[in-house]
């Protein structure tokens, strides 16, 4: 099984710092990358802009990772020779990121080719692509620079109200630019040369993400007076004190900046490249997910539990039905291409009667385009789409509207979940009268006539899922007379529960929900179950068993 997507946590960069310090100097931007991380979060309240991304474990055993910073740059590395765990974390994340223009930040030359193979393979666009050297100066160095302005300027701390004129004259536009450097600027990372006469910003450099020197730019009025050598000096003391090594990109060919670098002491340290691109976007086709597919995606889901625990019992409550080798695929998963390996997005339809569809990721439209990919909609037939989440709502809404489909109730109702552990502690006591026993399709059209949800052939409905499912009645010892019942649908969850009105208040309800509860948990799953929201009798019940409201959905009839 692939490893999956992870975020590395702060604890863990840590420690990759500490296996970066090993392979010093060959990693030299790598920790001050790592460094700065640690930086940018204790000056900014909205963490450092930066994401660090890894599958598994590889950033441990290979120092195989990936940064995201401010959806524009994105840097890859790893110790590894063959580069082949790097080339699998560009295939299997959602670094690239169609909607914007995308930059590949400081690859070394020997991740080039990898990184180059990847974007051809995924269909990429590069718009420019060049190469950088990268210079360094010790701390100790720096932390000697005099720094000594001239009677009619001042070097002061970049603020917002400069971003407009340093983006200006920064010579590759991109969209997002103002973003891209106020983003340095919040973070304390610019500073100025300023005219005391009228506070006018003349000359700057920015400190990135890598605490390394970007965007050295004088006003062409006030070149050729030392602005640019004096901001450098500045700039380099600010981040030895900080305790980080000062470093500069410089473009191959641009010898005015390197003499000046290489006068200031500056050593050089290894070759770098830099790539814009654009993702290609293409026609996606539907792909019906196979069994090894349904393994790979519920590896993804497992790490968003209890958040997505319907979806994996979904996926484990299908598996589970195949062993009952029953004729016929009542539940078939789509998707597009290969997006749903990375965003998590599927569509389930079950026979012609439910629709259920998910997404991990933050671009919600992805349900719209499956939607419309499937024909979802195209049904003629009472259908439902079930258990949508409420953050996926607008795109459903947005699919059903297109469409001109007429919805004829919409049922908000609560998701609830107990972990597996819980469940395999409930004891099973029946009271003298009654027994409790598996429920069959022959039972379908008396659960079916009690239903409030019933519809024209909710019997055939029911008794699919009994067929691929299972559930558990309370039958009298006195003649097998069943009088109260639950079943799982394709969620794998508890519901249908219900009770003859002359056999409530006996308690028959809480026990049969125990026992079908008791089966899930040693099956695997964690027990789930959805209440309509009002429905207080149901709630009270599932809380006294120990069932944690986990959030809200709805049921759309149309």
């Amino acid at each position: 099984m692939k490893p999956p997507t992870t975020t590395i946590s702060d604890d863990n960069l840590h420690v990759l710092r500490q296996i970066c310090e090993k392979q010093l100097p060959a990693t030299m931007h790598v920790c001050n990358l790592l460094n700065t991380h640690f930086k940018w979060n204790e000056r900014n309240t909205t963490g450092s802009h930066m994401k660090f991304i890894s599958l598994g474990e590889d950033w441990k055993t290979k120092g195989t990772f990936a940064v995201k910073y401010n959806s524009v740059d994105i840097f890859v590395f790893t110790l590894e020779k063959d580069c082949d765990s790097l080339r699998q974390l560009l295939m299997e994340t959602d670094l690239l990121d169609s909607a914007n223009q995308n930059i590949f930040y400081c690859i070394l030359n020997e991740h080039l080719t990898t990184v180059y193979d990847t974007l051809s393979e995924l269909n990429v666009d590069v718009t420019e692509s060049y190469t950088t050297a990268m210079y360094w100066i010790s701390k100790e160095r720096a932390l000697n620079f005099p720094v000594k302005c001239s009677e009619d300027v001042y070097i002061g701390t970049l603020n917002q109200s400069h971003v407009p004129l340093v983006s200006s004259l920064w010579p590759r536009e991109f969209n997002g630019a103002n973003e891209y450097f106020s983003s340095f600027v919040e973070t304390k990372g610019g500073l100025g040369v300023f005219l005391k006469s009228n506070n006018q910003l003349v000359s700057w450099v920015l400190r990135n993400h890598w605490g390394v020197l970007v965007n050295l730019r004088t006003i062409p009025d006030y070149k050729r007076k030392g602005y640019g050598t004096l901001l450098v000096k500045a700039m380099c003391k600010k981040i030895a004190e900080e305790g980080n090594t000062p470093l500069a990109t410089i473009i191959v060919g641009n010898i005015a900046s390197e003499d000046l670098f290489k006068g200031l002491g500056f050593e050089y340290y290894d070759m770098c490249n830099t790539i814009t691109f654009n993702i290609k976007k293409m026609e996606k086709s539907v792909k019906i997910l196979n069994d090894e597919d349904l393994n790979v995606l519920k590896s993804l889901y497992i790490n968003h539990i209890p958040y997505a625990s319907h979806v994996v019992s979904l996926i484990d409550n299908h598996f589970l039905s195949k062993l009952k080798k029953i004729n016929g695929d009542y539940v078939q998963f789509f998707a597009l291409d290969n997006d749903w390996k990375t965003d998590g997005t599927f569509l389930m339809k079950f026979k012609n009667y439910d629709i259920f569809t998910f997404t991990l990721s933050s671009n919600k439209d992805q349900i719209y385009e499956l939607m419309k990919k499937t024909n979802a909609l195209d049904v003629n037939r009472r259908t439902v789409l079930y258990g949508i989440r409420n953050e996926h709502l607008p795109p459903v809404y947005k699919a059903l509207k297109e469409q001109n489909v007429k919805i004829k109730d919409a049922i908000e109702c609560l998701i609830y979940w107990l972990p597996k552990e819980k469940a395999l502690e409930f004891t099973i006591e029946c009271p003298d009268e009654v027994y409790v026993s598996e429920l069959n399709p022959t039972h379908s059209k008396l659960i079916a006539s009690l239903w409030p949800h019933s519809f024209d052939d909710a019997d055939k409905y029911i008794s699919y899922l009994l067929e691929m499912g299972f559930g558990y009645g309370v039958f009298l010892k006195d003649g097998d007379k069943l009088v109260t019942w639950i079943l799982t649908p394709h969620w794998g969850t508890l519901a249908i529960l219900e009770t003859l009105p002359e056999y409530k208040r006996r308690g028959y309800g809480r026990l049969v929900t125990k026992q079908l509860c008791k089966k899930i948990a040693e099956n695997g799953i964690n027990p789930l179950c959805t209440i309509v929201v009002g429905n207080i009798v149901s709630e009270t019940m599932f809380k006294k068993m120990g069932f944690q409201h986990i959030d809200n959905a709805t049921f759309i009839v149309f």
